[in-house]
Order: structure tokens, then C-alpha cells, then sequence
């Protein structure tokens, strides 16, 4: 057995009631066979086959069918299936299952839909989509109408017919819910449906007395009615039930749409998935199987073999009122661009009493009497009388509206259809063209012509200058503009004012009858008055100073005028009374005409827009714009030397700014003390390396402290940017002990005694002498270690100045303590150099 193009396995699915199957369009003698689980049991295998059903072509349902299938399965509570798919003539692609489970509703029951039944005097019982629980929301396109209905189509849904009565309205739903999304259909594709128990089910929306077209009979769906039993009748039988209901909504349908139950129409092929080729003229019975004008077996053999009766019913129920039926005719449907009106006539022979008329606009009726004279439809019905006209104006918004026409029979049982259209409500934008606008000194001329297409009647124009407006009414002779549109020639209009001194905006539009949107007809700008003449010659940088300028008049205006500057955004007005001879001699005028102006800017790129002002209030003159960039470069220089001079420290370098022309500042910091100096010291090696101002040089002193120090410098950016870090260096200042000796200690006698005391310090921190203190019983005298040791000074290679005598008179011959120290100039601990004691 060859392989089939599809055949999955048994798969496990969510539990549904109605199956579909849908495909790539290709091939159309696709097989499709399927088997489900039910109750825990796989059935056998049943066929499928494509779905004899399409729109027509021209439909809106055509439209959004882009995919083949087949028609839908009922089945019972499945919850697994099994595919196989197959086409001898090419492959099958893009199957899909499309599983529906409809879901149960309150309004499902039987005595829940006995309840929502529709009773109308002259109309069997019919449940509505609302009865069976139809999601609205799921319709995505409004159906087509035909103009009328000439037969009617029998079908069968070829499902399951063993559902009970509490589960049709759930099989309609997944009719429903399959036709529209799995299809693309814009709604269920029957009409009307009867289920076996012989209840009557509205079908596709549009209206139960509407002519709105299905998706039954291809090639035949728009002039018929399409009836579906719910059930396959192909091997079982038709309930009486079942054949009552059909007889009993058939029978109605044709009383409305005057259709004979027991005679022959013949009906044109759209063409499409029918047995005729479009174009072709058929003759059925008014009251015909699908397989008549498909290949199909539906409406199954068993149901088709009963149409005979079902005609002859219907003709023993209809035929009467079908004679009987009113005759008349909707001859116009009118719009404008807020309203449509309906009109025509409708009688009942030899009658001389007015019918009503029911006028449907989407759905919404409107009564009225068809009483209006109509002396030459009283010619023709000779006995009827000539008051049977109707004419009826409704408001509508713009867009598509369907409309639909009854005439109620005599006694106001019954309506006859004169038919469904569609019309679309348009608000044609106004036309007209502004022929003249024209200003002499100040003032504005204005003319042309305008009309509104929705109306024969003349309009206006509104004028606007700058804000001001007005109304000039279009109602002038323009024979040139009737003869071309032949709408009459009021339609002119001209204008005249006057306009201030300035640049304004002029505006003229055509004003729609209906409040629509209006129409512009031309808008332009007008000078009264010269305007400022000038020019932005120059912007230019020097560091972070911006200088622009440039020169300005107000012809209107002898003095000097006014410009706006802006930088960045930020404006400053400026008076432009620099003298420009220049300017002057070129338009004889007053040479105070010239502008400058200067503006500190930071780093980066910067617009720069003059504008020269209007003295009058015109709208300004923009003088142009100009971009200019501060490169903030980031400033040079070197730390070239830290010197230690005791507990000083000296730094000398050089730096600049390139951003500035002169002198920048350093900032030197010992640890966290900082100084700052100006680099204004003359370096004519740095100017020179660097073409620009030598004074680049700086010396800063700061104090150390005992131990480590820091010793950095900062070059400092003039923009405010980030500073130049020139350097840093430690320097260590260690508090080394003061050095020296006590030599000799002696009495003397000398003025009643003294002691004489000799020896050297000093303090390796400090580059000349030292101090000494020398105590002589408790009691000290301080000298500065000056005298010169030439030994000591060479031996520690320094300042030789390290020696000190001192004589210290005594008053007493008596032991005397004699103790020096050397001092430590930083304040450190001084070095004692040793105690003596002498005696006199």
C-alpha cells in the first residue's frame, strides 16, 4: 500500500465534540480518514472528504477562505485521535485538526431553549443566535446581501445523529466556531439550522426576513436560502420531527421571499466548486437539494428522496400567500453625507388601503405608512387607488450600512422582502480653488470659488490671517465653475481687509455643509513691510571667550535695530548701533548697524543664531548660525625640581594652559597644604619649544614636617576641566640629634672667680650654627656655637662655625655643677654633651 502524505499516530488531545480538518490549497481530491477515542475506546476508521462548500467569489467571505477542508464531524466527548490524508493527483500540506469543544452553557438545555424560543405572529418558532449561545465577538467581517431570494437549498450536516436535544446548541457553536476560524468564514455558512427533535435555529446574522447571503451551495450561495438539517441522512431516516420543522420554516421563508414551494427558477452560476461553469444558466425546483447543483451526496439520500414532499407541503402552506403576497417596489436609495433615504411603493391588489413598511438599517427597524400619492402607480393596479408611495430619511453616520426593505401584509400578520443593499454614507470633502490673493500697501485681496459635492446649495469660505479669521459666504456668479461641474454657478466669493504691518500666514478654506473636516484651498505667507536685513559675519574663540558679530537693520526703522544672540539656546538682545560705514555707504542709511557681543563658554561644541528683530512685530530674520568646539586641552608642564632647604622645601617648573593665551596657575601641595602661584616666571626655552608667552614659570616654597612629605603639583585648567598633574615627590626630613662635645671645663680667678667653658655643636639638620645651653648649678646661659673649628668642620665636612666658649662668673668658692646641651633647632630633644664639676 503506497504511503500515504499524512498518517500520524494516536495522539492524545483535550476532550471535543466537532472535528475539522483543513489544508494548503492544492489538490482537490483530497481523502481525509479519521478515528477517535471515546470512552476509552478507538473507533474505526472513517472518511472525510473535502468540503463541497465555498463562498463566492466576489464575497467577503472569499475574501478571508484561503485554506481547503472539510465540513465539520460531530463526535461524542472524544479525547484522542488518529489522521490519514491522502490525494492522487498531488500532496497534502499544511493538514490541520481543528478540535472544538464547544463548552456547555446555562442556556444549553432543552428547557432553557424552549424558553429563548421566538414566538412572532406568522412565524414558526425560531431560536435565535443568542438562544444557542453564539459569541458575537468572533464574526470578524459583516456578510453580503443579496438583492433578493429566489429558492431555497436543502442540506444535511452530515454529523452524528444521536445527539440529544440538550447538546444542538454546543453542535451549532462548533459549526459556528469552525465556519469562522478555521475556514475564514465571516459567520456560520447555513442560514438556518433544524435539529431531529424539529426545533428551528437562526443561523448566519443578518436578519431572519433578510436576503443576507450564506456559504451553502457554491456558485449559488447569494440568490438562495441555504436550510441545514442537523444529522447525516444518508442511511438513516428523516424524523417527522425533523421533516416538520424543514416543511414548517421553508414554508415561512418562502411566504416572505415569494417563492413558490412547487415551481421551476432558473438561476445563473457564479462559477467556483459547482457542477456549472460560471455564467450558466440552471433551472431548479424553487426548492432543491445541494447535490443538485454540486457534487456532493449531501443532503443525503435518505432526505434528498423527501424534497418531493417537502415541495408539495411547502406549496399547500406558502402557495396562497404567496399569491396573496403585496407587490411593490424599492426603487431608490439616496445618501448624503449624514443621512439615506429609502423610497418606493408597496400595495395589495384591488386594495385601496396603505401597507406598512418596515425600513431595517443594520439591524434597527423603522415603520412607516406607504401613503404618499403616486398617480402613476395607480394607473397601473386600476382599483388599488394611488396612495401607496413611501419615502423615509434616516440619519446615519459615514460609512457601510445594510438596509433592508419589508412590506407587512394586510393585517399585519407576515412581511413580504423587497430586499437587502448596502450603502455607504460618504462626506465628501469640499472643492474650490483660491484664483486670486494678492496684497497691494496693506491690503489683502482674496477670490475664487468653492461648492461642497453633498449639496446643490451655496457654502462659505473662512478666511484667516494669522489667527484672525472670517466668514465670506461662496455665493457669487462663477458660470465657468457650473458649466464644469454642472452644480449651478453660486459659487463665488472674494474678499478684501487690511493687513498690520509684519509677516502673517494667510489661510482660505472651504467649509463642508455637513461639519465634516474642511478643506484647505491655499495657504500662504504675506510681508506687509520689509523685513530686517543683516548678517552674522563672524564667531569666534579665544580660550573659553566667544565673540560674535555682525551688523542689522529694520528698513522700516531709521535708529539702529535690535538682534537677538543666542548661545546654546540662551538668548541676550543686543542693540546693532556699532558704526559700520561699510554698511552705511552700501544702503545709504544711518551706519549704526553693527553688533558685537562676547560670552564665556566651557568646553565643547556650542550654536551660536542671531536674529534680526521686526520693529513692526513681523516675525524675525534669522541672521544665520554658526557651530564653534572648545577643545579643552589638557595643560603642559614639568615639575623639574623639589629642593630641602632646612624644614623649607622649593619647587620650580613651568606650565601652561594651551586653552589660554597667558599665564596659568600652579597649585603645590606639602601633604595637604597646598599654595597656589601664578606660572608667569619668564622661560624662554618653553616659549620658544612651544611658540607661545614664555612667562611659564613657577617657584613655590612650602614647610615640611619631621619625617615623610608629599610634595605634588597641579597645573590648573582654565575651562574647569580636570587639572594636570605635573608631578610629585617624597621628600623625607629625619630630625637627626644635635652633635658635639664638651672639652674643658676650668676656675679661674678672674673679677672674684669664674668658670670657663669650651667645646663644639651642631645640628646636622641646619646648615649654620647651632645653639648650646650651659647650666651652672642649675643656673643657664644660652650662646650660639660661632666659633670657627676648622678641625670639626672638616671632619664632618660642613659649616666649620660649630665652637662655643663661655665664661660663667661664680660668686662663691665652692663645687660648682657645670652641664651644656646642644639645642635641636626643630624642637626636637637637645643632646646633652656632659656635666662637669670643678672646685675652686
Amino acid at each position: 500500500m503506497p504511503t500515504p502524505d499524512v498518517l500520524t499516530d494516536e495522539m492524545d488531545t483535550r476532550e471535543f465534540s466537532v472535528l475539522g480538518f483543513t489544508w494548503d490549497p492544492g489538490p482537490t481530491d483530497v481523502t481525509v480518514a479519521f478515528r477517535v477515542r471515546e470512552a476509552g475506546e478507538w473507533s474505526d476508521w472513517q472518511p472525510v472528504g473535502g468540503g463541497d462548500v465555498v463562498p463566492d467569489a466576489d464575497s467577503l467571505d472569499a475574501a478571508r477562505s484561503t485554506r481547503a477542508g472539510t465540513d465539520p464531524v460531530v463526535t461524542t466527548g472524544a479525547d484522542g485521535l488518529q489522521v490519514y490524508a491522502d490525494s492522487p493527483t498531488g500532496a497534502v500540506t499544511g493538514l490541520r485538526a481543528v478540535l472544538v469543544d464547544p463548552g456547555v452553557l446555562p442556556q444549553d438545555s432543552a428547557d432553557a431553549v424552549a424558553a429563548a424560543t421566538v414566538a412572532v405572529p406568522g412565524q414558526p418558532a425560531i431560536v435565535e443566535r443568542a438562544g444557542w449561545g453564539a459569541d458575537e465577538s468572533l464574526r470578524p467581517c459583516q456578510p453580503d446581501y443579496s438583492p433578493a431570494m429566489r429558492a431555497v437549498v436543502v442540506h444535511h450536516t452530515a454529523s452524528a445523529n444521536g445527539y440529544s436535544a440538550d447538546a444542538v446548541p454546543g453542535i451549532i457553536r462548533g459549526f459556528y466556531a469552525y465556519h469562522v476560524q478555521s475556514r475564514g468564514w465571516c459567520d456560520i455558512g447555513y442560514n438556518v439550522l433544524v435539529d431531529r427533535f424539529g426545533r428551528v435555529f437562526e443561523g448566519r446574522a443578518g436578519g431572519l426576513t433578510s436576503t443576507v447571503v450564506g456559504v451553502h451551495t457554491g456558485g449559488f450561495n447569494s440568490r438562495t436560502v441555504g436550510v441545514a438539517a442537523i444529522g447525516d441522512y444518508g442511511s438513516t431516516g428523516v424524523p417527522g420531527a425533523l421533516l416538520d420543522g424543514l416543511v414548517s420554516v421553508i414554508s415561512w421563508k418562502a411566504a416572505i421571499h415569494n417563492i413558490p414551494g412547487d415551481q421551476q427558477v432558473t438561476l445563473v452560476s457564479g462559477g467556483g466548486d459547482t457542477k456549472f461553469p460560471a455564467g450558466t444558466p440552471v433551472s431548479f425546483h424553487t426548492i432543491f437539494g445541494h447535490r443538485d447543483a454540486q457534487y456532493t451526496s449531501c443532503p443525503g439520500q435518505n432526505l434528498y428522496d423527501l424534497l418531493p414532499t417537502i415541495r408539495a407541503r411547502v406549496a399547500a402552506a406558502a402557495n396562497a400567500a404567496v399569491a396573496a403576497t403585496p407587490v411593490g417596489n424599492w426603487e431608490q436609495l439616496d445618501t448624503t453625507p449624514s443621512s439615506l433615504t429609502v423610497s418606493g411603493w408597496a400595495l395589495a391588489r384591488g386594495d385601496t388601503s396603505p401597507l406598512s413598511v418596515v425600513v431595517r438599517v443594520d439591524g434597527r427597524p423603522t415603520t412607516i405608512t406607504a401613503d404618499q400619492d403616486r398617480p402613476d402607480i395607480g394607473a397601473a393596479y386600476p382599483g388599488s387607488g394611488s396612495r401607496h408611495g413611501f419615502a423615509l430619511t434616516l440619519p446615519q453616520t459615514p460609512g457601510r450600512h445594510v438596509v433592508c426593505v419589508e412590506v407587512v401584509r394586510p393585517g399585519g400578520v407576515g412581511v413580504v422582502a423587497l430586499g437587502c443593499r448596502t450603502a455607504d454614507v460618504v462626506n465628501r470633502a469640499p472643492l474650490g480653488a483660491v484664483d486670486v490673493l494678492r496684497l497691494q500697501g496693506r491690503t489683502l485681496q482674496v477670490s475664487g470659488w468653492t461648492f461642497d459635492p453633498d449639496t446643490r446649495e451655496s457654502t462659505s469660505v473662512h478666511v484667516y490671517v494669522g489667527a484672525r479669521g472670517a466668514v465670506v459666504p461662496a455665493d457669487r456668479s462663477r458660470p465657468d465653475v457650473g458649466a464644469a461641474y454642472r452644480r449651478g454657478d453660486r459659487h463665488g466669493f472674494e474678499y478684501t481687509t487690511t493687513v498690520p504691518e509684519g509677516r502673517h500666514t494667510v489661510c482660505v478654506y472651504g467649509i463642508d455643509s455637513a461639519g465634516g473636516p474642511p478643506t484647505v484651498l491655499r495657504c500662504t505667507d504675506v510681508q506687509v513691510g520689509a523685513s530686517p536685513v543683516g548678517a552674522l559675519e563672524a564667531v569666534t574663540l579665544q580660550g573659553t571667550t566667544l565673540r560674535a558679530s555682525g551688523w542689522a537693520f529694520d528698513p522700516d526703522d531709521d535708529g539702529p535695530g535690535t538682534v537677538h544672540l543666542y548661545v546654546d539656546g540662551r538668548g541676550t538682545a543686543l542693540t546693532a548701533d556699532v558704526e559700520r560705514r561699510d554698511v552705511g555707504t552700501a544702503y545709504g542709511r544711518d551706519p549704526r548697524v553693527g553688533f558685537t557681543a562676547t560670552s564665556t563658554v566651557g568646553a565643547g561644541r556650542h550654536e551660536v543664531c542671531a536674529w534680526a528683530i521686526d520693529s513692526g512685530g513681523a516675525p524675525p530674520v534669522a541672521l544665520g548660525c554658526r557651530t564653534v568646539e572648545v577643545r579643552d586641552a589638557a595643560p603642559v608642564g614639568v615639575l623639574e625640581s623639589v629642593n630641602v632647604s632646612g624644614r623649607s622645601v622649593v619647587v620650580q617648573g613651568w606650565a601652561f594652559d594651551p586653552d589660554s593665551a597667558g599665564p596659568t596657575s600652579v597649585h603645590v601641595y606639602v601633604g595637604a597644604t597646598g599654595v597656589a602661584v601664578a606660572a608667569d616666571l619668564q622661560r624662554t626655552d618653553v616659549g620658544t619649544a612651544y611658540a607661545r608667552d614664555p612667562r611659564t614659570g613657577f617657584t613655590a616654597t612650602g614647610a615640611l614636617q619631621v619625617g615623610a612629605n608629599s610634595v605634588c603639583a597641579y597645573a590648573i585648567n582654565t575651562g574647569g576641566a580636570p587639572h594636570a598633574l605635573l608631578g610629585c615627590r617624597e621628600v623625607v626630613l629625619r630630625d637627626a640629634p644635635p652633635v658635639g662635645a664638651l672639652e674643658r671645663v676650668e676656675w679661674v680667678e678672674r673679677s672674684g672667680g669664674a668658670v670657663d667653658v669650651w667645646g663644639w655643636a651642631f645640628d646636622p639638620d641646619l646648615p649654620g650654627p647651632t645653639d648650646v645651653h650651659v647650666y651652672v648649678n642649675g643656673r643657664g646661659i644660652a650662646r650660639a656655637a660661632t666659633w670657627e673649628r676648622t678641625d670639626v668642620g672638616r671632619a664632618y665636612g660642613r659649616d666649620p662655625r660649630v665652637g662655643f666658649y663661655v665664661a660663667v662668673p661664680v660668686a662663691r668658692r665652692e663645687p660648682q655643677e657645670v652641664c651644656v646641651y646642644a639645642i635641636n633647632g626643630w624642637g626636637a630633644p637637645h643632646t646633652s654633651l656632659g656635666c662637669r664639676v670643678v672646685v675652686g
